[in-house]
């Protein structure tokens, strides 16, 4: 996990993994669940149609065969995006 965060911040790298470390796990975790938040909040309602039941919705959110496709590509993208700002915003007051 180290060798990840010393990619991009060859200057400040000691500084950033030592305030990291401990808790880069939960970044990384709350980052998918906000990924998968703003996927099925924003995106998903826009690309389907409009929904007369809560029940509708649920069922085409849930479908695991769409999720696969190029749903879940879509969470791993804006989790890592937001991993970056994240770690970026920690490297700027480190």
């Amino acid at each position: 996990m180290e060798g990840f965060l010393k990619l991009g911040f060859f200057s400040m790298a000691d500084k950033i993994t030592e305030t990291l470390k401990g808790s880069f796990a939960y970044i990384l975790t709350g980052a998918v669940i906000i990924a998968i938040w703003i996927y099925f909040l924003f995106l998903v309602p826009r690309k389907q149609k409009r929904y007369d039941k809560v029940s509708d919705y649920l069922q085409d959110v849930l479908n695991f065969g769409v999720m696969l496709g190029s749903g879940l590509a879509k969470i791993l993208y804006i989790a890592f995006a937001i991993v970056l700002v994240v770690v970026g915003i920690v490297a700027m007051f480190v």
